[in-house]
C-alpha cells in the first residue's frame, strides 16, 4: 500500500512541480496574488512516459526526468533500451527543447531524482533491475538497485554506478555534498550483503549511501523501526551545519532507530532524523495524529529550523493541533488535507497548520518564499469550500495555495 500511494502522488508530480516553479520565479507570495501562466510545453514519445523530477538550472532553463517506455518517436530521439528507461530532458527558460537523453539496460530502470553539479553536469538517481546491458555498466546486486548516473552539461554519460543490497532498494532522493561527493536516500528491504553493510530493522528501512566525486562508496547507514518506514521522494535535505534531514513516513514503535511511539494510521506519521556529516543520527522525531500522515517534503528554513509537509487524514490528535477539513477516511485520498509542521533547528516542534476541503487533497511539494512565508502545490478532488477559494476543473485538480502560514524570520 506504502509503494501505490506514493506512486500515484508522483504521478501528479509533473504540474505540480511546473507551477510551483511558475509561482516561485514570480512575485513573493502572498494570499491575494494569483500566479499567472507564462507557458506550458507537453513532451513524450508514442509509449508511456511519467515526469518526476524538474530542476531549474543555472542557464536559467530546466532539467526533468523520469520514466518511459517509448522508442524513437515523438520528442524523444534515442531508441529504446528495454522495459522501461531513464529519460532526461533539457528545455531552456522559454520551455523549448534543448537536447534530450534516454538511459536504461535490458529491464526496468525507473528515474527519481536529478541534482545538478557543480562542474555543470548533473546526477542522475534511481533504481534498477538490469544487468550489464545497454548504459549500464555493472551487475545487478539483487532485484532492485540504487543506480545512479553521472552525465555532463550536454547529457553525455560520464561514469554509472549500481549499488544495492541482496534483494530490494529503491533510490528516490540525491544530492551532492559539501566534498564534492554525492548522498543517495531511499528504501531497502535488504539484509547484510553485496554493498548493504547494516541489517534489515522491519518491513522496509531508510537507506543512505555516501559517494564521493568518483562515485565510489564511501559508506552506508541504514535507519528504521520494526514495522514498515518508508522514505520517498524529496525526504531528504542538506543542512546548514554539513549534515542531512532524511523523512518519509512510518508504522513502527520504539524500535531501532526509532525513538518515539507511533501515533496511528495505516501509513502512520511523519518521521525524520537528523544526521551529521557522516550519517551518524543526532536525533529523530515522529510527527502525527491518530489516522494516516504521508510526509511529501523536508527542506531546512533560513531560521535553521525544518519544514515537513505532507497529506493527513487526522483530526485534532497526537501532534496534530487543527481539525481535518473532510470526511475522515484513511484508506484513500478523500479526507486527506495539507499538513505543514515547522521543527526548530533541534526538531521541536514550533507549530502545524492543516488546509483542506471537503473532500481530498494531496500535498506534494512546498518551498519557503523570499518574505519568509510558504507555498504548498499538489492536488485537490473537490471545487470551491474550505480553504481552497476556486472552483475545481475536472475530477482531480492542481491546488496551488500560496499562503503567509507564519512570517518566521525577521527582515
Amino acid at each position: 500500500m506504502l509503494l501505490s500511494s506514493t506512486f500515484r502522488l508522483a504521478r501528479h508530480l509533473h504540474w505540480c512541480l511546473l507551477l510551483l516553479c511558475a509561482a516561485l520565479q514570480a512575485t513573493p507570495a502572498r494570499a491575494q496574488n494569483v500566479p499567472v501562466k507564462q507557458w506550458d510545453v507537453t513532451l513524450g514519445g508514442t509509449g508511456d512516459d511519467h515526469l518526476f523530477i524538474l530542476r531549474p538550472t543555472p542557464d536559467g532553463g530546466y532539467i526533468m526526468g523520469g520514466i518511459t517506455t517509448s522508442g524513437l518517436s515523438g520528442d524523444k530521439t534515442e531508441p529504446s533500451r528495454g522495459l522501461r528507461d531513464y529519460w532526461v530532458v533539457k528545455i531552456d527558460a522559454q520551455g523549448t527543447k534543448q537536447w534530450d537523453k534516454t538511459f536504461g539496460g535490458s529491464s526496468y530502470d525507473e528515474l527519481y531524482d536529478i541534482v545538478p553539479t557543480r562542474d555543470g553536469g548533473y546526477l542522475l538517481g534511481g533504481s534498477s533491475s538490469s544487468g550489464i546491458s545497454g548504459d549500464k555498466s555493472e551487475p545487478s546486486k539483487g532485484y532492485d538497485d540504487y543506480w545512479v548516473i553521472k552525465i555532463d552539461a550536454l547529457g553525455t554519460k560520464q561514469w554509472d554506478r549500481t549499488i544495492g543490497g541482496v534483494t530490494t532498494d529503491y533510490l528516490y532522493n540525491v544530492l551532492q555534498t559539501a566534498d564534492g561527493g554525492y548522498l543517495l536516500g531511499g528504501n531497502s528491504y535488504s539484509g547484510v550483503g553485496a554493498d548493504k553493510t547494516g541489517p534489515s530493522r522491519g518491513g522496509g528501512d531508510f537507506w543512505v549511501v555516501k559517494l564521493n566525486a568518483q562515485g565510489q562508496k564511501v559508506w552506508d547507514k541504514t535507519y528504521g523501526g520494526s514495522g514498515s518506514d518508508y522514505n520517498g521522494f524529496k525526504n531528504m535535505s542538506l543542512t546548514q551545519d554539513g549534515g542531512f534531514l532524511i523523512g518519509g513516513f512510518s508504522d513502527s514503535g520504539v524500535s531501532g532507530e526509532k525513538t518515539q511511539p507511533c501515533w496511528g494510521g495505516s501509513d502512520g506519521d511523519y518521521w525524520v532524523l537528523k544526521l551529521d556529516s557522516l550519517g551518524t543520527q543526532q536525533w529523530d522525531r515522529t510527527v502525527g495524529g491518530t489516522l494516516s500522515e504521508r510526509l511529501a517534503t523536508v527542506s531546512q528554513t533560513a531560521d535553521g529550523g525544518y519544514l515537513l509537509a505532507g497529506s493527513s487524514a487526522s483530526g485534532i490528535s497526537g501532534n496534530k493541533t487543527e481539525p481535518n477539513r473532510g470526511p475522515l477516511n484513511p484508506t484513500g485520498y478523500t479526507g486527506f488535507d495539507y499538513w505543514v509542521v515547522k521543527l526548530d533547528a533541534a526538531g521541536v516542534q514550533q507549530w502545524d497548520r492543516t488546509f483542506g476541503t471537503s473532500s481530498g487533497e494531496y500535498l506534494a511539494d512546498a518551498k519557503q518564499t523570499i518574505d519568509g512565508g510558504y507555498i504548498l502545490a499538489g492536488g485537490a478532488i473537490s471545487g470551491t469550500g474550505g480553504d481552497k477559494t476556486a472552483p475545481g476543473h475536472g475530477l482531480e485538480d492542481g491546488w496551488l495555495y500560496p499562503t503567509l502560514l507564519f512570517l518566521v524570520i525577521d527582515f
